[in-house]
């Protein structure tokens, strides 16, 4: 960008040159934009936000994984490789396990129908084959080495495991650890988020939630950005509801990225409100007393700043996506925080206690029920006031080891390696959406809170 540019000075202010090109920069930017920065960010004409977001590296960061054979090589020779969003082409030799960066990949040619040639700059060509006729790995690997777009960034990342032979390992080669983790740290925190949006926006087995929502919380904690994420993906997680009580309680990538977070880091407060509520719970005998102890409860234990931002980014997302629908944010920060958080721990073998939790359960949903509907008002105004995010004096920092990375990408990789075919099947029978970057989503938010 121009150093005289409007959003180039307004950057200027809160951040430095090094930072733009990092996810962690967005974030700062605009939750650190006093209410005059956003204003003067609001005034600057369109011209200038395209020259903010060609400052921002918005590339996909892909890779490419590969099971291919040298040649000309011995007979038993061959390699899992990975291709990196630089163009590095790393290899392992399953035979010996000898780990070599090949080089830069400059140029691709399919030769045949098993052969492929990678132009390394000033080295010879190295030729390679593949065990079966390329499919669409071709495709992926002119689009990916040209960079033109042409190949969606979902389809480049599971097409190569859609070729892999059944010979090629369905456990990745621990030398490859170190290059797959850094290549998913891109993949996933970047301010081109099509990537992590495509999964979001396709109903995963289960298992593959799991593992995948875990996997970008933990990425994104270690990157610093996860509210980035999760403000990138929340619109996506709502954007086909059209009943606003079902916000957050479907199992997908963004819920199971929250249940992490609140799971890991405010499993104590969520204790807390359990004991301290079935504690006064034994002592009540009306239904009457119920919900006005509960209520109690939640407002006299102060909740931590971590649920606090997460409610925060949750509240808004809902606003933002339902306009005319007052009581669509307080569904959203309910399911989180108490169906979905304290909700679980209300499963008891008594029958007694069950039924005055049953209660709490109806005041969740926001029921009609006369003896629950008087207090949802005073539910909703407590939310409210706890979807507030912390002042700059509360601490809101996660954290996590680098090695619980090591440890989650070998799982992550043979997850796709086993299960590409479903994940493509059910990714090609979603419905098709306009993919917005997550630069866009905060700079949309700081216009919006200007006016």
């Amino acid at each position: 960008m121009q150093e005289n540019s409007s959003p180039k000075v307004l950057i200027n202010s809160v951040t430095n040159d090094e930072a733009i090109v990092t996810c962690k920069c967005v974030e700062h930017f605009v939750e650190n934009l006093t209410p005059e920065g956003r204003n003067a960010f609001r005034s600057v004409s369109s011209n200038d936000i395209v020259k903010l977001l060609d400052g921002i590296d918005m590339s996909p960061h892909m890779f490419v994984y590969l099971f291919i054979k040298p040649q000309p090589s011995k007979k038993q020779t061959r390699y899992m490789a990975v291709l990196d969003s630089n163009k590095l082409l790393h290899t392992v030799n399953l035979s010996t396990n000898e780990f070599l960066t090949l080089g830069t990949v400059q140029n691709f040619q399919h030769k045949s129908k098993r052969n492929v040639l990678f132009e390394m700059g000033e080295k010879k060509p190295r030729l390679f084959t593949v065990k079966q006729p390329f499919i669409k790995l071709h495709e992926v690997l002119y689009s990916f080495t040209k960079m033109d777009g042409v190949v969606p960034v979902l389809d480049q990342f599971l097409l190569p495991f859609l070729e892999l032979p059944d010979e090629a390992p369905k456990d990745i080669p621990p030398a490859l650890v170190p290059i797959l983790k850094a290549s998913f740290k891109k993949l996933i925190t970047s301010p081109n988020t099509e990537f992590i949006q495509a999964l979001q926006n396709v109903s995963l087995p289960p298992r593959v939630i799991t593992a995948l929502g875990d996997f970008f919380a933990v990425l994104c904690i270690r990157q610093n950005t996860i509210g980035y994420v999760l403000r990138t993906l929340l619109p996506v997680c709502m954007k086909n509801i059209s009943n606003t009580s079902m916000i957050l309680r479907s199992e997908n990538i963004v819920t199971r990225m929250l249940n992490y977070i609140r799971n890991q880091y405010c499993s104590e407060y969520i204790e807390t409100l359990y004991t301290t509520i079935e504690d006064q719970f034994k002592s009540l005998n009306s239904t009457e007393e119920f919900v006005p102890a509960f209520i109690n409860v939640l407002r006299t234990i102060p909740a931590p700043p971590i649920i606090r931002w997460l409610m925060s980014i949750i509240f808004r997302s809902a606003e933002v996506r339902f306009p005319d629908e007052p009581q669509a944010p307080y569904n959203a920060i309910s399911n989180f925080l108490l169906l979905r958080g304290l909700g679980p721990r209300l499963s008891t073998r008594d029958a007694a206690m069950q039924v005055r939790f049953s209660f709490l359960t109806m005041l969740f949903n926001f029921s009609p029920n006369p003896n629950i509907a008087g207090f949802a008002q005073e539910l909703k105004d407590i939310l409210k006031q706890m979807a507030i995010s912390p002042n700059q004096n509360e601490d809101i920092t996660l954290s996590v080891e680098e090695n619980v990375i090591d440890e989650m990408v070998p799982q992550i990789m043979k997850i796709f390696a086993v299960q590409a075919k479903e994940i493509y099947d059910v990714y090609k029978q979603a419905p098709p959406m306009d993919y917005k970057s997550g630069v866009q989503y905060f700079i949309d938010e700081v216009c919006e809170n200007a006016q």
